[in-house]
C-alpha cells in the first residue's frame, strides 16, 4: 500500500512524495501530467519500446501513440505534459 504526500509552497513548489516499497524511504513523484521534461521522460520510455509518437498543437495539444505498432492511442488536453501522459496511459493499460 503506496502512501503519497503532497507538498506546495508559497513560490509555486509542488511535489509529490510516495514511499518506496524497496527501501521504505519516501520518494520524489515526477508530476509528469504537468512538468515537460517528466512527460518527455515517458515518450522515451515508450520510443525505446518501439512506440511511433506524434505531438502537435491544433486548438489543443494532441499526442497520438501507436504501441504497439497498429494500435493508435490518442488524447487531447489543454497542456501538452497532460495530452501527452493521458495518451500514454491508454496504450500502456491496453498492453
Amino acid at each position: 500500500d503506496t502512501m503519497c504526500d503532497h507538498a506546495f509552497g508559497a513560490n509555486g513548489y509542488k511535489r509529490n512524495f510516495a514511499f518506496d516499497p524497496t527501501d521504505d524511504k519516501q520518494k520524489i513523484i515526477p508530476l509528469y501530467s504537468s512538468d515537460i521534461s517528466a512527460a518527455w521522460e515517458v515518450l522515451e520510455h515508450l520510443k525505446n519500446k518501439g512506440a511511433e509518437i506524434n505531438v502537435g498543437f491544433f486548438a489543443y495539444w494532441d499526442c497520438s501513440i501507436d504501441y504497439p505498432i497498429g494500435c493508435n492511442w490518442r488524447a487531447v488536453a489543454e497542456t501538452a505534459p497532460e495530452a501527452i501522459c493521458k495518451a500514454a496511459l491508454l496504450a500502456v493499460l491496453e498492453v
